[in-house]
């Protein structure tokens, strides 16, 4: 009997300027095997769930003719319908052609449409007249081609052989789209992904500020368009003499148009502008702004009543821009059990939220802003949000619901559709669900802040973010849409001041539109990846003066400081400026883009411009898939830590090496959390000069106000932001002092993120100079790890000055012994004529398993691992650490085994002869991954 396979081409039309996504699947009844596909840019998967198998190519093709292909092995005899369309779009519905279609192992009638019948339609195919175009330049061969859309698809059906190799080659092309109302002085984009239309920008010379940094946006004039231009940007405050150069602004070439941001205003301040524009034309622009100001006028203040709002409540009485509405309680806020978030605000306009404590009970959400403007939340405590599941280690190690849904993009506030929303001063904590790690799969659970897209003037500042590690963030701060141009936060956007720490998988994304999204003056901390940018489709975004520090998610697995890749880059300009990367694990500091490069003509005039940051790595800085896209680099001081990697480095820089300094970076106190770098040393007094940021050193701290991240603005510091428990050994209690040349004084209340740990005094009054004494709790560590915590000194208005706390325990051999009671040990035995290794276990309890090695070298060893009936063909058996003495196998994710009770045969079958005697299986992977 024949199977069905359904192979569906689904294509995304953009304007001339854009890609789009082509994606194939084949789903059958049947299994399925495929090739991997030569082509670089070309992604594959195959998924296999119950009995059905599904294929899936994804490629980011342009416009102009490529050739696509790949091939497929079913398993057994099976017709297949091959189904061509284009998805169909909000606004319009693009046409996608393709052409020259070549199948072997398979027939195919008329695959390149030249065949046609008597009223000139091609032979075989379905479709109408609108399905096809000839003449001359129409069709990448002959004189005939298809094309699709959403509504008009074109199929054929084929049949398939057991074990006999389909390939599928054919060339693709997005048709050009009209964007409606498109004028010089319109600028107006379509994103590809959507179909819909977004306004940039209108008239010649636009501003957008807010309170600390200013957008703007130039539209090429038609004399302009097509011409050599370049352009000078300065800018003064209102009263002054000199001009202070900025950034030049980014042509954006695809849109016709230049637009960029100045930096580090000052709040409720007249600005004046002045773009010289030289080249094939020569011309002065002046225009005016001024910055906001966080100050608002208030027309009413509302008590909530606890009791009301614990049962969940939408705000039914907004303000007006000469009085806004804030509501305040004084109690703390216990919410009852729903399925909804606590508090929303949905189409609300000048509300403050200040003040509220909430306990949101495992609700979905603790605030949600939806198509909202005009929103303050200020020095608000948020916890107890993130619905509670159960894990289904069957499936993909996710939580889930007990409708069977997985746990997501459950946040401590939700912004979406929304315009001027600040979040400041806010501690946002102890979220009541966490995140799975990557070693199970993506991550997935609660966020600090959630981002849903359409949003604009977003300012997040001097807030602290702070999982645990039973609560671990999915991000911190999550986008979505992170595709998509209206994606994320998506423009003109401050992220500033803030603490993000112990995420599962990135700390931030700052995906999708990215357009003028400006990111600094952060620390981030104990994450999968610092910063992600993702595709930035629209740009500019600018990163700068922000320090990365001891990276890991909570099994100690780490990505990148600078994480770049997506499936569509965009044409968005990444400005990456003076951050330091310091204590830093990862093999490499910049993830590389996703894909090749496009065509030189579809390029950015620079997809990152990057300068002058300390950065820390194992192996590689940065990697082929960065440098190969049309990145400017320099001036950056690279601590690579062995000598053939820097060899490597120089030799994937080229002549950009001679810009680089590669050295050590040499702190002033790194034990204690100091990442000035120490005068005379090397980076210092050596940064290339840059506009708009005043910066003499390389790395994130100059001789300024900034003398620890996150940056906040008060007259108190820590003399140490990190506190280091080495070994079990250590002291149990060590002490920081916060001081400040003031007579000021206010209360604070210390606040931990762990219970591994307490610090005295709880509270109090700040004045000049205080101690505090940090003193672990061992009967609360029983784990041979390391332990991640975190405190904030907060005081009575928001602000914070926070301390992280580390106690690595790993070497405890109490604990190790501890943690192997009840675990199954297998002793593996060497056959004499081969690298392979045999073992036999006894399953008391039927269950999903995963399995560790014991090793005494440090390379890393290839494999496959075979338990039962289940193998895991490619295996890492890790590398050796001392203080790690079981290795998974496997670097971030791990196969799992289903071992039902009795006795099972383990082989292990290394490439290479390797040390290992030992080996682990345990239902709780967890208790070893450290």
């Amino acid at each position: 009997m024949y199977k069905l396979l359904l192979l569906t081409l689904m294509v995304l039309a953009c304007p001339s300027w854009a890609t789009w996504t082509l994606r194939v699947q084949v789903s059958s009844a049947v299994r399925l095997k495929y090739e991997q596909p030569k082509d670089y840019d070309l992604k594959v998967r195959l998924r296999e769930r119950e009995k059905r198998s599904t294929f899936e190519v994804t490629k980011m093709v342009e416009d102009e003719w490529e050739e696509c292909s790949f091939t497929i092995i079913p398993q057994q005899d099976g017709e297949a319908i091959l189904l061509f369309s284009a998805a169909e779009a909000a606004e319009l519905n693009p046409w996608v052609r393709f052409d020259n279609l070549q199948i072997s192992g398979a027939e195919i009638s008329n695959p390149d449409f030249e065949q046609l019948d008597e009223q000139g339609q091609p032979l075989s195919w379905t479709g109408t007249a609108e399905n096809f175009r000839r003449g001359a330049g129409e069709a990448q061969s002959g004189a005939v081609c298809a094309r699709v859309n959403g509504a008009q698809p074109l199929s054929r059906t084929i049949q398939l052989r057991q074990g006999q190799k389909v390939s599928l080659t054919f060339f693709a092309l997005a048709e050009e789209v009209a964007v409606p109302g498109k004028s010089w002085d319109q600028n107006i984009v379509m994103d590809p992904h959507t179909g819909q239309s977004m306004p940039i920008s209108s008239g010649r010379l636009s501003f957008v500020p807010t309170f600390e940094n200013c957008s703007i946006y130039l539209n090429r004039l038609p004399e302009e368009q097509g011409k050599d231009v370049q352009n000078q940007l300065s800018f003064r405050r209102q009263g002054q003499d000199d001009w202070q150069e900025a950034f030049p602004l980014v042509d954006v070439w695809q849109e016709n148009a230049w637009r960029g941001s100045l930096l580090q205003l000052q709040e409720d301040c007249q600005y004046e502008v002045q773009i010289k524009l030289t080249g094939e034309v020569d011309t002065v622009l002046r225009g005016e702004f001024r910055t906001q100001s966080s100050q608002v006028p208030v027309a009413r203040t509302i008590t909530l009543d606890p009791a009301v709002v614990a049962e969940g409540w939408t705000v039914t009485e907004s303000g007006r821009p000469d009085g806004y509405v804030r509501y305040v309680c004084p109690e703390p806020i216990q919410a009852r059990p729903g399925e909804t978030p606590l508090i929303t605000a949905d189409g609300a306009e000048y509300v403050i939220f200040e003040g509220l404590t909430v306990r949101a009970q495992g609700r979905p959400g603790a605030i949600n802003l939806n198509n909202s403007r005009f929103i303050q939340v200020r020095n608000c405590d948020l916890s107890g949000f993130g619905r509670i599941g159960v894990r289904r280690v069957d499936l993909d190690g996710k939580f889930y619901t007990a409708e069977g849904a997985a746990i997501n993009y459950d946040p401590g506030i939700r912004i979406a559709g929304c315009r001027d929303i600040l979040v400041e001063r806010c501690y946002i904590h102890h979220p009541a669900s966490t995140a799975n790690s990557w070693l199970y799969s993506h991550p997935a659970g609660p966020n600090a802040i959630l981002v849903g897209g359409g949003n604009q003037n977003t300012v997040v500042r001097y807030n602290d973010f702070i999982g645990n590690d039973r609560g671990r963030w999915n991000d911190a701060i999550e986008c979505s849409g992170n595709g998509m141009m209206y994606g994320g936060f998506t423009r003109d956007a401050d992220i500033y001041g803030n603490w993000f720490i112990f995420a599962n998988d990135d700390c931030i994304e700052m995906e999708g539109g990215e357009m003028n999204l400006r990111f600094y003056y952060n620390r981030l901390e104990g994450y999968l990846s610092g910063a992600s940018t993702g595709c930035c489709r629209l740009g500019p975004s600018y990163q700068f003066r922000n320090i990365y520090l001891r990276a890991g998610d909570e099994n100690s697995n780490y990505g990148n400081a600078f994480k770049n890749g997506h499936g569509n880059q965009g044409y968005g300009s990444i400005f990456i400026l003076n951050n330091t990367v310091a204590l830093q694990a990862p093999g490499g500091t910049f993830s590389g883009f996703h894909g090749k490069p496009p065509r030189k003509s579809h390029l950015p005039r620079f997809k990152a411009f990057v300068r002058n940051n300390i950065c820390t790595a194992r192996g590689q800085v940065y990697n082929k898939g960065f440098v190969s896209w049309n990145a400017d680099l320099g001036y950056d001081l690279l601590y690579l830590l062995k000598q053939e990697n820097i060899e490597a480095e120089k030799l994937l820089l080229g002549d950009l090496a001679k810009t680089m300094i590669f050295a050590e970076p040499q702190y002033v106190d790194p034990e204690k959390g100091n990442f000035e770098l120490r005068p005379g040393t090397s980076g210092y007094n050596a940064a290339q000069p840059l506009p708009n940021l005043t910066v003499k050193h390389i790395g994130a701290f100059q001789e300024d106000a900034v003398r620890s991240l996150p940056f906040r603005p008060i007259p108190w510091q820590s003399d140490r932001q990190e506190i280091y428990f080495s070994s079990v050994r250590s002291p149990l209690s060590q002490t920081f002092t916060v001081s400040a040349d003031t007579t000021e004084t206010m209360t604070f209340t210390v606040h931990c993120n762990d219970e591994f740990f307490q610090v005295e005094p709880a509270s109090g009054t700040l004045g000049r100079t205080h101690s505090f004494t940090v003193t672990l709790q061992p009967g609360k560590m029983l784990l041979p790890r390391r332990f991640n915590g975190a405190l904030v000194v907060r005081l009575q208005d928001g602000f914070s000055i926070p301390v992280s706390i580390y106690a690595d325990y790993r070497d405890s051999e109490e604990r190790q012994s501890a943690a192997l009671q009840g675990e199954l040990l297998v002793e593996l035995s060497q056959s004499p004529d081969s690298n392979q290794l045999t073992g036999e276990v006894e399953i008391q309890q039927e269950g999903y398993y995963f399995a560790f090695f014991a090793l005494a070298e440090m390379p890393v060893r290839r494999a496959s691992l075979t338990i039962g009936e289940t193998t895991a063909g490619k295996v890492s058996l890790g590398k050796y650490d001392p203080l790690k003495r079981w290795v998974a196998n496997l670097g971030i994710t791990l196969p799992k085994f289903h071992l039902p009770a009795g006795r099972h045969k383990i082989l292990l079958n290394p490439a290479e002869p390797t040390a290992v005697k030992q080996m682990l299986l345990t239902r709780e992977p967890e208790k070893f991954t450290h």
